[in-house]
């Protein structure tokens, strides 16, 4: 029974579905019938959407389910091809006529149609060549009106529109190839396919134009600007530059000619305008890029702007590295000296009272090092204003080596005289010595004058942080040792700001890559740094120099000469006091009446330097003296006492930062005061002592109370 009932059940079935597929045959033969005569109705009307949407939803409903051929199939398949070719020439024809509405409509007959990309390939077309014609008549008027005007140099900005017509026309360009992406983006998703592949398709078509039109601007740009011929005749040296600048806008120059070929003023401001432009270009190309995403693997045909941009990147490097030299040396030509405020540093320092903290005074220093740093500061704004890194990191490497051969060979050199000025003083004798440094001091007291002329003759309107004082100060001012030694300070303060400035910048860069090789260029400054640093301890010690000579005749005259000895009684100590101390009173006074002007003229920093040099070589000469005397108990109290007077006095100056360097001295003075030999190992540690054994047994030799043989 079961058999029979199951048997029965599949006989039902399977004339269920014979019978559901002969409906569904005879529902597509009248569909297609229906589309067929709908089809025809619309050709005959001309009505292609309509006709297009007939097919489009027959297919779709029944696209892949007959593969049998009949007649009805075959005259489908001959409207549709009528229906593609009249699509075709509406197309052409609504193209011809720059009629938008229809041109939209055809295309979407081609999706109706299965074809879009057929289509959308003609409309992009379309959209192109119109892209193409509007922007070619704008280079045309632009280029035009570029060769004819040939403005003169102090020609007011709104008269001078040539800058702005081509930076506009880059951005016309730019902002119509942007538009047009997004536009066509959107109605081919509304009204042809949403398909991923054709939005790429709208993409790299578009975006290929929109590269040929905007390298068409660059090169104009380029062209216009002659910059090929500028950049080869600026790397052939800085004396080209003026011929440079007057490439095919002579009337540059009527302001005046400099005999000896060195760049003019007018020479730079013009190089000035001219990278100006050519960053801003810059600045809107990488824009651009930003805008419609990269380019990685695309085909050669669409690398023109890359090259075209990589180019003018190129020129401007150069350019901004040959405006770099000519600035900086026509700020060295004009140099002058200026009032500087010194700050000391605001990070507590060990032995340093906490009012110390934070103290400024006006110091003198040459005018190049603002001028230097303002004009580094306006190259390194326009090369990241201009968005790409390559150029940034080209012209950091063009301000190390300005830094570096030019900045610092010109203190370099300054540094380097001091030595000869330091043999004539130090055979001159105390008192002229002190003569010729009250008539430096003299002449600092002369307030110094504005230079905001000066300052213009360059380029530069402004300085970094100096003030400028409205008299004039003394030639001397700018020639004296000190303005030197306070100019370095402030070129390595100025260097290191300007490094940390770029490292933050770099932190913000997405691109690991990129930021990596930002950061190694930055480290270029490390060396810069460095290289002005061994110059100003240079300086510093060279300066010394000049104290050395009548420091070690007044130790010599003193505690060196036998005329001052250590080997006293109870009653001569008890009768010894500071007052008629002729060793460390006369000490202290030559030292201090040395150091007086000298402090004085340095910024806080050196001037703590300079003390703390001295008081090193004060600290090893008078070791050497004291080594070669003999002691009694009361003459190393003497000493004792001699040396705390000593230290206090840097202890006043500088801080406990001076004390180290009597460190040897003290640990003397405690072995000479030791009651007995064997108590040496209260103060002494060998690990710690800045003492050697043999040092300790010859210091305690000194003391004419201790027996030899005690001394192991």
């Amino acid at each position: 029974m079961a058999d029979v009932v199951s048997k029965r059940v599949r006989e039902i079935d399977l004339a269920r579905s014979r019978a559901l597929e002969a409906l569904g045959i005879v529902k597509r033969e009248m569909e297609l019938r229906k589309c067929l005569k709908g089809v025809k109705e619309c050709l005959k009307s001309n009505d292609l959407e309509a006709g297009s949407a007939y097919i489009f939803k027959y297919n779709q409903a029944h696209g892949g389910a007959d593969t049998k051929e009949d007649a009805g199939r075959e005259q489908l398949e001959a409207c549709e091809e009528t229906l593609r070719e009249a699509a075709l020439e509406a197309l052409n024809i609504a193209i011809e006529n720059s009629d938008d509405e229809s041109v939209l409509k055809v295309c979407r007959v081609f999706g109706n149609l299965g074809l879009p990309r057929v289509g959308l390939s003609r409309l992009l077309e379309y959209l192109c060549e119109r892209l193409r014609g509007q922007v070619e008549i704008e280079i045309e008027m632009t280029t035009t009106s570029e060769q004819s005007s040939t403005p003169e140099y102090g020609q007011e900005e709104e008269q001078f529109t040539k800058v702005k017509d081509f930076a506009e026309l880059l951005r016309y360009t730019i902002n119509r190839g942007v538009a047009l992406i997004q536009q066509t983006g959107a109605l081919v998703k509304e009204n042809i396919s949403q398909a991923p592949d054709l939005q790429e398709m709208v993409l790299v078509s578009i975006r290929s134009e929109c590269d040929n039109l905007i390298s068409r601007v660059l090169s104009e740009f380029s062209k216009c600007r002659f910059l090929e011929e500028r950049v080869k005749l600026a790397i052939q040296g800085l004396d080209k530059v003026n011929e440079a600048m007057s490439v095919g806008k002579n009337t540059w120059h009527e302001g005046g000619t400099n005999t000896d070929n060195s760049p003019t003023p007018e020479s730079i401001h013009m190089l000035n305008d001219i990278l100006h432009d050519v960053a801003l270009m810059i600045q809107r190309t990488e824009t651009y890029n930003q805008a419609v995403g990269s380019r990685k693997g695309a085909p050669t045909e669409y690398q023109s702007l890359t090259n075209v941009a990589q180019e003018l990147s190129g020129y401007y490097s150069i350019l901004e590295g040959t405006y770099l030299k000519v600035a900086i040396d026509a700020s060295i030509d004009r140099e002058f000296a200026l009032r500087h405020t010194s700050t000391n540093s605001t990070e507590p320092v060990s032995g340093v009272d906490d009012e110390k903290v934070g103290q400024s005074k006006d110091v003198f220093v040459s005018s190049v090092c603002d001028h230097a740093f303002f004009v580094i500061d306006r190259c390194r704004d326009r090369a990241i204003a201009a968005g790409h890194i390559d150029s940034v990191c080209a012209v950091i490497n063009h301000i190390v080596s300005a830094l570096e051969e030019q900045v610092a060979v010109l203190f370099h050199e300054r540094v380097a005289k001091i030595k000869k000025d330091v043999h004539s003083l130090s055979a001159q004798g105390q008192e002229h010595f002190d003569k010729l440094r009250a008539a430096a001091f003299s002449q600092t007291q002369q307030a110094l004058s504005v230079a905001q002329a000066a300052a213009a003759n360059v380029g530069v309107e402004g300085v970094v942080g100096s003030k400028i004082i409205a008299d004039q100060p003394g030639e001397d001012d700018l020639e004296k040792p000190e303005t030197t030694m306070n100019s370095l300070s402030l070129c390595i303060v100025y260097t290191k700001v300007l490094q940390t400035w770029l490292e933050q910048f770099s932190d913000g860069i997405s691109d690991e890559k990129m930021k990596l090789k930002l950061k190694t260029c930055c480290d270029g400054f490390l060396e810069t740094v460095e290289l002005f640093q061994r110059t100003l301890n240079t300086g510093l010690d060279r300066l010394v120099e000049v104290f050395k000579p009548m420091l070690r005749e007044k130790i010599d005259s003193t505690v060196g000469s036998s005329s001052i000895s250590f080997e006293i009684t109870e009653e001569d100590y008890l009768a010894h006091t500071d007052a008629n101390d002729p060793f460390v009173t006369g000490l202290m006074s030559l030292t201090d009446e040395l150091l007086k002007e000298t402090s004085k003229l340095l910024d806080i920093d050196n001037s703590t330097k300079i003390i703390q040099k001295v008081a090193s070589f004060l600290a090893k000469w008078l070791e050497h003296a004291i080594v070669r005397k003999k002691f009694t108990p009361f003459g190393a109290l003497v000493l004792d006492k001699q040396l705390r007077m000593i230290v206090k006095f840097f202890d006043e100056r500088v801080g406990s930062q001076a004390t180290n360097n009597f460190k040897r001295l003290g640990q003397i003075c405690d072995l000479l005061n030791l009651d007995r030999v064997e108590d040496v190992h209260d103060v002494y540690i060998a690990t710690t002592s800045d003492l050697s054994t043999k040092e300790v047994k010859r210091v305690l030799a000194l003391r004419v109370d201790f027996k030899n043989e005690n001394i192991k």
